[in-house]
């Protein structure tokens, strides 16, 4: 069977399409990023954040399914979603609405922070 213009142009809108999907998701996680970084962090919101990372995620796997191996703009993606998903748990274990005075006292003398922003919630 002969391959037709049209199915070349098919194959090349799917490809576009592609590119266009990655290098908006590009932006836009870097603008959270940068938005979630500068909230306060008692307005963080986990959950909501943990969606967002999900969604980023999938949009990752299509682009390496679907654009050629070795994409820089992939392989960028791919490490922020996936180095800001690893801090996720840590984010959620300083949330905690249980934590007291006593605990983040020792979290600062771990971290020999003496001025940590959190204390006294």
């Amino acid at each position: 069977m002969d391959v037709t213009a049209f199915d070349y142009v098919e194959d090349i809108k799917s490809k576009m399409s592609y590119r266009a999907k990655l290098w908006r998701a590009l932006r836009e996680w870097q603008e959270l990023i940068e938005s979630w970084k500068s909230s306060p962090f008692e307005n963080i919101e986990v959950n909501e954040i943990t969606a967002k990372a999900d969604s980023y995620t999938k949009t990752v796997n299509q682009c390496e399914r679907n654009l050629p191996e070795g994409s820089t703009a992939v392989v960028k993606l791919k490490k922020l979603v996936y180095d800001f998903r690893e801090t996720m748990p840590i984010v959620e274990a300083l949330g905690n609405k249980n934590l007291q005075n006593i605990h983040w006292n020792e979290i600062k003398t771990l971290l020999d922070i003496p001025d940590f922003p959190l204390e006294d919630r």
